[in-house]
This record gives C-alpha cells, structure tokens and sequence, in this order.
C-alpha cells in the first residue's frame, strides 16, 4: 500500500493530515517510513528533508534530541536577580563543578562576575533584553546631527525653505480690499480695476516636505539649491463666518478658464532669496468684479521659454576718417532681451576685456528691468551691494597679502624663496600696488565671477566683470531680483546749470527794478 502526497498552488507538499513536507514531492511507501509506525504516527509526522519529525500542537517541527541537549547546555544568555544584583544584566560564560560563572559589563567600570551555585540558580530570572553597550566614537561621528549629518542638512534646508517662501508671500500679499472669494463655485474676483499686466501676483503658501522621486507630478513644486520641495496649502477657509475653520490663499482658488477668452492669468516663475517659486499673475489689464481664471493650457504652452544664460557678440564698426578706426561693441542677450553695449563699457586688462557694471548703465535698464523706465538707476539695489563688499574684502586680502593674484598663482612652484623685504620697502611696495588693477574672484551662488579691483579709491569704482558668459550671467540674476524693487525707488535727478544768456537777462532785469525804484524814491 503506498500513500501519494498531494502538492499545493505555493508548491509545498501536505501530507494527509495537514503536515507541511517542504523538500519532498514524489510519493512515499510506507515501507521507508518504518514498519512499526502506525497509521496515527504517519498523519502526525513531516519529512524534513532528512528524517521524518513530529508536528507539535502549534503546527511547528519538533525539535530533534541533539538539538534539545544543545539548547539545555547553553541556555539562554542573559540573567537577573534583582535581590542581590538589582538590575544588572548577567551574560552566561560557563559552567564549572559545582557553579555557574556569569559576568555583568557595566558601562566606564570593571566587570562584574557572579559564580551562582546551582542551588541558587532558582533566584535568577532569564531575561531577552539585550545588555548596555556604547556607542562607537564612527557611528556618533556619522549619526549625531554634526559635520553635514544628512537628516540635520534636510531640516535646515527645510527651513531655510520654509523661512524664504514665507517670507515672499507676506512680501507679495494682495491686499484684502482689492480682491474678493466666493463658494459654490470657489472663485476669486477683482473687487477694484487692474490697470497693468502683472500688477497681481499670487503665491503659494504652506508647508514644504522634500520632494523624492517623481511625485512632482500635478504639485506645487519650489526649486532650492537643496532640491525640489513640494508646497501642500494649509486647510482652505471653509465657512466664511468662522474664521478657525481654515485661511485663504488666492494662488490655491485660481480655477483654469474653460475658453480662450476668460483666461486672464497665467503661470511664472519668481526668484527669491535663491528659490524659483511658481507663481499665478495677470496676463492684461482687468476691470472691477472680474473672475481671475487661468488661460487654457495650450495658450500658456504657445510662450516661448526664456533663455536664463547671456549671450553675447561682438559687431565690428568700420570708421573711416583721416585713419582708419575698428571700433568693437558688444551685443547682450538676457532673457530674449537684446541690447547693444557701448565700446566705453568695455575695459582691456592684459588682454582680457572686462563689461563695466554701471549702476545707470542703459543696457542695465534695458535686461534686468520688468519694462522701459527713462533715466533709471540700480544705486540703490541692495544685491549690487553684497557684490561690491565681497569684491572689496576679497581685494583688503589682497592688498595685505592673505590672497594670491591669478598671476602669482601661475608662478614656478619651484623657484627659490625671496628674501623678505624691509618694513619700509614693503608699505611703499604695497602703497604702489594699491594704485593698480588687479584680478580678484567672488563667489556668486556657487558660480566663481572675476572682477577688477585697485585705482586710487578701489571701494569706490564700478564693477567690472570678466567677458565670460557664465559669470556675467551670475551677476545679472542677482541684480534680476531687485529690478523691480530699483523701478519704485525713483528716478536720477539732474540739475541743470544755469546758461550764460539767462544769468545776463537776470541782471538786466534786476538793474531795470532798481532804477524803477529809486525814481520812485525820487518822486
């Protein structure tokens, strides 16, 4: 007579009792398993892949007499008394004739060592709780928030995110009489007229988590230098005569038009503090009580993309006189934006041409401005600024010898060592020096831009960047961001001097009053 096992969907063999047969699918006689076992032995047993076991009441195998005897011997490793040792925990070592010998380590002092006769083995309790260690002076380097920890570099970023988004909606906010919302359908309207394009803008405002993979898809996304961190709105305003049930962000109520002819707004993007922040603004000038809705897709996605990065060409000028002149200027693009620099922007420093960053210069106006403004200024920006004074600490290193010119870098490394120079020859040797241009490098967010730096008053003069692509475009993001802020600020005044002809005219007409009046006098 021979039994057949019979093989699960998973791929595991039962016997017909229930018994899990793990390696074996082939059939059995019962001959192989022992002439002796009966039919209530053979239901209750499981092939283990070597021998035959018996399943316990819990369905688990039982284990075999070495592995029982194995298990007594050793033991479990740690113990506690608690009326002799209090809450020490002891690792087992050995077991000697008459004793058992177990040792406690406790953390910065000698080990403990306990030898419990078997009599008193009764008053030790076996414990599974793992025994005091201490941590190793790499993993504290590596895990403690110190020294660039990652998650101690995502929470900063976090909130230097966080802290700048904040910051830019409450820089932008609208103000509460000039728009207005309305539920059921959820719109915002304009409650006074727009008269120019971009005058609104809306930003987005809640709680920033770091982006991980792609689950950008369909969110608000702000770029950092950190990544991508995606922007959840805090809990909408839901019943307009309670004020705790939520808040109101107008960029989150802006609804996409359904034709080509509602659409008013439009999707941009907006540099603060070194974030790229999506933006919503009005695309023209709007009237009172108009529904803000976004224009189509496919008439946002007709705009051309800008290129961020300059670019530049020089347009030779044939002059022809009593000799003949080549006169160079050059031609910027920023931004689809074009503008012609004039020759006197340009200054040659042993064969490098360097752009003169003018803070009235036209061809300021022209790239960094949101629109055409006469007589406009950057004096007062305050990123031309932060240029300017790290331009001004990279050249006092300079000038006190704690920084190297691009020329002393390129010197023999293997050339003998000058004698140090007398105190009086070196003041006047740097006091020389002081009145000559030299090449000093800043840092501009990760991008390193060479610039001019020396004359008779170095703090004073204007900013002059190598003619490189890269580090002009460094520059023109950072003075980007106040081009609106230098638009509000106000004009250049001039004073115009008074003509020759029209001081004569003053004095004549005062002779002419004196005369008059002293003829009175006379009268």
């Amino acid at each position: 007579m021979s039994h057949r096992c019979i093989t699960t969907r998973k791929g595991q063999a039962h016997t017909g009792s229930g018994g899990v047969e793990k390696s074996v699918t082939k059939e059995m006689n019962r001959e192989e398993w022992g002439a002796e076992m009966s039919r209530e032995e053979e239901k209750s047993r499981v092939w283990t892949g070597e021998e035959w076991r018996r399943v316990d009441r819990s369905g688990g195998v039982e284990k075999s007499r070495e592995e029982e005897i194995k298990a007594a011997e050793c033991g479990p490793e740690r113990y506690s008394c608690s009326k002799t040792h209090g809450n020490k925990l002891f690792e087992f070592v050995k077991v000697e004739a008459d004793h058992v010998l177990l040792v406690c380590k406790p953390l910065f002092q000698d080990a403990i060592e306990a030898k419990v006769a078997f009599t008193d083995l009764k008053m030790w309790k076996v414990q599974k709780g793992p025994v005091t260690s201490l941590c190793g002076d790499d993993m504290k380097q590596k895990c403690m928030l110190l020294n660039g920890h990652p998650m101690f570099d995502e929470e900063m970023a976090k909130c230097t995110v966080q802290a700048a988004l904040m910051e830019a909606f409450a820089a932008h906010a609208v103000p509460a009489d000039q728009i207005g919302f309305s539920r059921h359908p959820g719109n915002v309207y304009t409650l006074k007229a727009v008269k120019k394009a971009k005058a609104l803008k809306f930003l987005p405002c809640g709680t920033v988590t770091k982006a991980k993979g792609d689950t950008t898809k369909g969110k608000v996304v702000v770029k950092h230098a950190s990544g991508d961190w995606i922007v959840t709105p805090f809990k909408a305003l839901s019943d307009f005569d309670n004020e705790k049930t939520g808040c109101l962000i107008p960029y989150f109520w802006v609804k996409t038009a359904t034709d080509e002819d509602t659409g008013c707004m439009e999707h941009a993007v907006l540099a603060h503090e070194g974030l790229k922040i999506p933006i919503i603004h009005n695309t023209r000038a709007l009237v009172a009580k108009s529904v803000l809705q976004l224009r189509m897709p496919e008439q946002q996605s007709n705009k051309k993309s800008k290129n961020f990065n300059v670019e530049f060409q020089f347009l030779s000028i044939l002059c022809s006189s009593s000799m003949v002149q080549m006169l160079w200027q050059l031609q910027l693009k920023f931004q689809e934006k074009t503008c012609t620099v004039p020759d006197n922007m340009l200054v040659d420093h042993e064969g490098q041409k360097f752009l003169k960053i003018r803070p009235t210069a036209h061809y300021l106006q022209v790239l960094l401005f949101p629109k055409p403004v006469k007589n406009g200024s950057f004096s007062a920006s305050p990123k031309l600024a932060e240029i300017l004074a790290k331009r001004n600490e990279a050249g006092v290193k300079l000038q006190s010898g704690e920084a190297e010119t691009p020329e002393q870098e390129k010197q023999d490394l293997f050339a003998a060592e000058a004698a140090s120079p007398a105190r009086k020859k070196a003041k006047k040797q740097a006091y020389k020096n002081n009145n000559e241009m030299n090449v000093v490098k800043i840092d501009l967010d990760g991008q390193e831009v060479q610039v001019l730096w020396g004359g008779k008053k170095p703090s004073r003069m204007d900013l002059h960047v190598l003619l490189d692509a890269d580090m002009i475009t460094a520059v023109f993001k950072e003075l980007e961001q106040d081009g609106e802020f230098c638009m509000e600020v106000g004009k250049r005044s001039y004073t115009r001097k008074k003509s020759t002809k029209s001081f004569e005219k003053e004095v004549e007409q005062e002779a002419a009053e004196s005369v008059a009046f002293a003829s009175e006098q006379s009268d």
